[in-house]
């Protein structure tokens, strides 16, 4: 706490040229109209604002000052004829969207740039049009307070005369009373009426006269006004409200300094606006409370000082404590990394000022948000409801209700809140009747059920007022006449879902007594072809509870009996049936309730036939569903996975040769979104999510930021542009001594646009430049397996600068190989395309530009339908054995016999033909005995039994009849071959020293990579990638290789990540590589899912519960490539649980055993 002396010491060594503090702080303030008072004839605005500010002051070395190139021209002048389209008179009779948003915020600023480009010149042809876009846009949509910056600092250019700067004025006015509450927007307002005061001021001294008026029209009246309106707007923004506060204690202190020694009324005056500014919690109270400490020390008695500071200092402790409660929020908000985090910073900010008491802080929160986010029509809503529930009454909810619906005019919500606040307020039924019109009106209420959403407001209000005594005939046949019509718009199902509007007119019938009437409607609703409701339980509920309030029970029963009349159609007849048997057993007479009860129990034997029926046709469609899917396959109809990893890494549809080249014939140029699709579709995803992915457009979503500071990092970029829109990838080029380059690729075309406006602006002290990242990358494929990103650098250096390489995940396929280069110019992209055709190491090169809209057709043998699949092979017969007999049906290009180990193979394989026709005709093998064992013979299908050439997740499934291919072999099949004839397998222990688990590998790593990598360090026995797990699994022909490569590699790096080695245990541990969904924040924390359900059985249809079809015997059928796996032995399993990692010292151990052995043989 500050000490009495310590502050009078203080303010008596300043207290003579101190001047009031320029710091942060919020205000209070009285809004009367002051009184004329001395004008302080040596003040200036430059007093004022002796520092520049930012947001005012128009830099012009940050503009595009050159003028608009060709491609800009053209794309201006379109847009003009767009807009020109868009803004059609009804006069024209034609009816046409309306403008959009980005087309006029994009339009504004080219015809800006070229005006800037003019240096502001008064004879740029396009000035007018410049004005009346930014009118028309106006009128539609919200201008965000940069725009109104440029727009008034471009009017005050020309504006010379005292009719040009009366103009300014009151633009001005219009932008403070559209943007309540802007700290930017009052700032430049208050500036240019000090320096037109000023102006005035030296007009009527130079003139004498002053013909014109000036000092008549810019007084000191009218300062001291707009700063007090100013301070009222604004001073409970915590963080810049003393941007605002400061200048009018400044201007009330040099009134003082104007007016007669001893002038006690004034010094009370801003004593009181001290005090009053020291109980608001503001960012730099504490320069405040100093300031007032230098006034009290100054103007009041010293004998009073201790006494006043005692209890000033009470008021500033108490604002001060609330304070620090607000500086953690926002210090969220300065610091929030991303729009999510942003939005999430907010809504944590406003749910707690919104439990606290103090409206006036909430409320100066809430202008904040709406500022920040001026189209958000939730955040309007919630403004709106806190306004309504703090201060009730408060005159302050219409204009704000006002202002709401100008930023979104397609909300329904809010032009609702609208029409009953002025309901509730007793406003004039005419003048609620023109909201509702220029609601509905609106060029963007296109949204049918917004739209219904404004009239049922409406029609709440004529129903409310049609009932009211003594109304007169013409506004109750209006109520009426509006009722009516409303029903007939809304009626038909999909808009009105629950025909509020017609219960409305219900409601109005029934309260002026006209029950006839009211039935009608009830009828009407039950049968009429488009509102028809006679199939809804809760339309009969809502019927019968009318009929029985006002027709009594004799009128409740007949709606009831009625209603179970459509007992085959209803959605929930049990309830209407025991709602029937309520009403008749608690108000029904003797026969009647006889004759009903027979009639309710041939109702509930006919209701339950038709549940039976209902059931049995589920049941049905249930097991033709399960009847359809293969063996094999889950009742999703997905593939069922081995559970198995080293297993499930030898199914014959895994085994494709990295190697063998590309048909390159008629390769379209693809872009990174059709590969995440295809991805997308390997992982199980359902078609809508592989839409949205398939949706992204990376090229036309990327700008490149360039010229940044070298040692810029990441975070500061990304505030930079943080306002622009939702960031989905983020990459930093490597930096030179002089600039750094940024990749930022954003969510939407707006972001882009308004990631443009930041061009030429300034960075850290360095002009930055934007550019878009349109046509600058190349999709390259057909290239060397081997080759990495040095590999594709070093090809296309000679093109132009790259800034990034991109291969794509191989985690759910290893063989994809294809890479995306991001040049830094679209020049340089269109160079590297002349490389497309170019063999290069005996492949032939693709390289075209990428594009996301070409989406290419799977290809290959088993797409082209020329695969077969061959099961039951003799373990004797060799590759050329089968070609020789599948050779008379045509050209068989490859044959792949599963490997077993030691040249044996697995007794299947597929065959490649040249043709589709010859594989179709090999199918004549098909059980036919081929030396000792009968083969079975089928064409491969992708995983899912999509037709060839159709999409499909890219694996290899066959079919065979009879369910063949859920077993390993055809029982009765004799075996040809004796386990003696097959080579020795290596025992277990020698198998595990020689396999190396090679741990960190990145997911864009193929086995081609791996293999060129241990190669060199001996004969390969397999490679198997584990990119699920970021590994590899590498298995050499002899125990000594595997510990030359181990001890030679710990540490190698692959597309720059460093290698390591451990156990299979270690590597299962590992789960796969993680990567930022687009959009994401990373620093964004997780929002619980809570969600609630409010269970309301007595009203809820009773739901169906379809029987699943039973697998006999509890079994899993098994389908092709699935086996299951021998019963290890416990000595083994227990080796296996025990092994640790490998270290050196055991691999030299390997390499001497290795040599022993070597010697032996010798």
């Amino acid at each position: 706490m500050v000490t009495m002396d310590e502050e009078r010491a203080r303010a008596d060594q300043g207290s003579s040229s101190r001047r009031v503090s320029r710091t942060k702080s919020s205000a209070s303030v009285e809004m009367a109209v002051p009184e004329p008072t001395p004008s302080p004839k040596d003040a200036s605005p430059e007093l004022f604002f002796d520092d520049e500010d930012e947001d005012m002051e128009m830099d012009e070395d940050d503009e595009a000052t050159q003028p608009l190139g060709e491609a800009e021209v053209e794309r201006l002048a379109d847009l003009i004829e767009k807009l020109d389209r868009a803004h059609l008179r009804e006069e024209t009779e034609i009816v046409d969207a309306p403008p959009s948003y980005n087309d006029s915020v994009e339009c504004i600023a080219l015809l800006r740039r070229g005006f800037v480009a003019s240096k502001f010149s008064e004879n740029y042809d396009f000035k007018e049009r410049l004005n009346e876009e930014r009118v028309r846009m106006l009128s539609i949509y919200p201008l965000t307070e940069e725009m109104w910056v440029d727009w008034l600092h471009d009017e005050a250019i020309h504006a010379d005369d005292i009719l040009g700067k009366v103009g300014v004025m009151e633009l001005w006015a219009k932008s403070v009373a559209h943007e309540a509450g802007s700290v930017t927007l009052w700032k430049g307002y208050v500036k240019f009426i000090l320096r037109t005061w000023r102006e005035a001021q030296r007009r009527a001294d130079t003139d004498g006269a002053d013909d014109e008026g000036w000092a008549e029209t810019f007084n000191f009246e009218l300062v001291n006004l707009v700063l007090s309106k100013a301070v009222g707007d604004t001073m409970y923004n915590v963080p810049r409200s003393h941007e605002v506060w400061n200048k009018y204690c400044e201007l009330q202190i040099l009134q003082l300094k104007a007016m007669p020694p001893g002038s006690q009324s004034k010094i009370e005056k801003i004593q009181r606006l001290y005090l009053d500014r020291l109980r608001i919690p503001h960012q730099d109270i504490d320069s405040t409370f100093s300031a007032y400490s230098s006034f009290v020390s100054t103007y009041l008695p010293s004998s009073d000082y201790e006494s006043i500071m005692q209890a000033g200092n009470k008021v500033y402790q108490k604002a001060k404590d609330a304070l620090e409660k607000r500086q953690g929020f926002e210090y969220r908000l300065r610091n929030s990394y991303g729009q999510d985090e942003e939005g999430q910073a907010w809504s944590e900010y406003l749910e707690w000022e919104s439990s606290q008491n103090n409206p006036d802080l909430g409320k100066a929160l809430y202008q904040r948000c709406v500022l920040r986010y001026p189209t958000d029509a939730a955040a309007w809503e919630e403004y709106i409801c806190f306004m309504l529930e703090k201060k009730g009454s408060d005159p302050d909810v219409l204009p704000l209700l006002e202002l709401a619906t100008a930023h979104c005019q397609w909300s329904g919500v809010l032009w609702s809140h609208r029409i009953l606040a002025f309901d509730v307020r007793q406003q004039p039924l005419e003048s609620i009747e023109r909201i509702k019109h220029q609601a509905t009106t609106s060029r963007l209420m296109e949204d049918k059920e917004e739209n219904f959403k404004v009239n049922l407001a409406w029609c709440g209000v004529l129903k409310r007022r049609g009932v009211v005594k003594g109304i007169d005939d013409t506004d109750f046949d209006s109520a009426q006449l509006g009722l009516r019509s409303a029903v007939s718009e809304f009626g038909p199902k999909g808009v009105d879902k629950d025909y509020r509007i017609a219960r409305l007119l219900v409601a109005f019938l029934t309260e002026i007594n006209d029950l006839p009437e009211a039935e009608k409607v009830w009828k009407d609703l039950e049968t009429d072809k488009d509102m028809g409701r006679s199939g809804e339980y809760e339309f009969w509920l809502r019927y019968y509870g009318w009929a029985f309030r006002n027709l009594g029970n004799s009128g409740a029963v007949a709606v009831l009996k009625r209603a179970v009349t459509y007992w085959e159609t209803l959605d929930w007849p049990e309830k209407i049936i025991d709602v029937y048997q309520n009403q008749i057993e608690e108000h029904g007479e003797g026969a009647a309730i006889e004759g009903a009860m027979m009639e309710i129990r041939r109702l509930r034997k006919r209701v339950a036939r038709r549940r039976q029926q209902e059931a049995l046709e589920v049941e049905q469609a249930a097991q033709a569903q399960a009847a359809a899917i293969p063996a094999g396959f889950d009742l999703k109809g997905k593939r069922r996975r081995s559970t198995n990893v080293e297993e499930d890494d030898e199914l014959p549809h895994k085994k494709a040769r990295a190697s063998e080249d590309i048909d390159v014939g008629s390769i379209p140029p693809v872009s990174e979104e059709t590969e995440a699709a295809a991805e997308a579709d390997q992982n199980g995803e359902s078609s809508a999510e592989k839409e949205k992915k398939n949706t992204r457009d990376r090229e036309k979503l990327t700008i490149f930021a360039k010229n940044l500071p070298p040692d810029v990092d990441e975070l500061t970029v990304r505030k930079f542009f943080k306002d622009c829109g939702t960031i989905n990838a983020f990459t930093m080029i490597e930096a030179d001594d002089d600039s750094a380059t940024a990749s930022i690729e954003f969510q939407n075309a707006a972001d882009v646009l308004a990631a443009q406006t930041r061009d030429k602006k300034r960075l850290n002290g360095r002009e930055i430049t934007v550019q878009l990242g349109f046509n600058t990358t190349v999709y390259v494929t057909n290239f060397p397996p081997t080759a990495d990103e040095n590999w594709i650098r070093e090809l296309f250096k000679e093109c132009g600068p790259i800034l990034e390489v991109r291969f794509p995940s191989l985690k759910y396929n290893n063989h994809r190989r294809f890479c995306y280069v991001q040049f830094d110019a679209s020049e340089d992209a269109e160079k590297a395309t002349e490389m497309n055709g170019k063999d290069v190491e005996g492949f032939k090169l693709v390289s075209k530009l990428s594009d996301p809209n070409v989406k290419q057709e799977r290809s290959g043998a088993v797409h082209e339908g020329r695969e077969v699949f061959v099961r039951n092979i003799d373990y004797a017969a060799t590759e050329d054995d089968i070609r020789e007999l599948f050779s008379k049906y045509g050209t068989v290009k490859s044959i792949r016999l599963i490997s077993k180990g030691r040249g044996a193979h697995s007794g299947y394989g597929f065959l490649d033909f040249e043709t589709a026709e010859s594989a179709k005709a090999s199918l004549e093998l098909h059980e036919q005995k081929f030396k000792s064992r009968k083969l079975l013979v089928v064409i491969s299908e992708p995983q899912g039994g999509a037709p060839a050439n159709k999409k499909s997740s890219g694996k290899t499934q066959a079919k065979f009849p009879n369910g063949a291919a859920g077993s390993p072999e055809v029982a009765g099949s004799p075996m040809s071959t004796t386990a003696s004839e097959l080579p020795e397998a290596p025992d277990s222990d020698t198998i595990r020293q020689k396999t190396l688990y090679v741990l960190n590998i990145a997911d864009t790593v193929n086995d081609s990579k791996i293999r060129a990598v241990f190669e060199k360090y001996g004969s390969l026995h397999k490679v198997q990638m584990q990119l699920n797990h970021q590994a590899a699994i590498v298995e050499f022909d002899e125990v000594k290789d595997a510990g030359k490569a181990m001890l030679a590699l710990d540490g190698h790096e692959i597309d720059g990540r460093a290698i390591s080695f451990g156990s299979r245990q270690a590597m299962l541990k590992t789960g796969a590589e993680q990567k930022a969904k687009p959009g994401l924040n990373p620093f964004a924390k997780k929002k619980e899912d809570k969600k609630s359900t409010t269970a309301a059985a007595s009203l809820a249809p009773v739901r169906v519960h379809r029987p699943g079809v039973a697998v006999r015997g509890g079994k899993t059928r098994m389908g092709l490539g699935f086996r299951s796996s021998a019963r290890k032995d416990e000595n083994e399993e227990k080796k296996e649980g025990d092994t640790k990692p490998k270290t050196n010292a055991d691999f030299r151990q390997m390499l001497l055993k290795g040599k022993a052995d070597d010697e032996d043989r010798e």
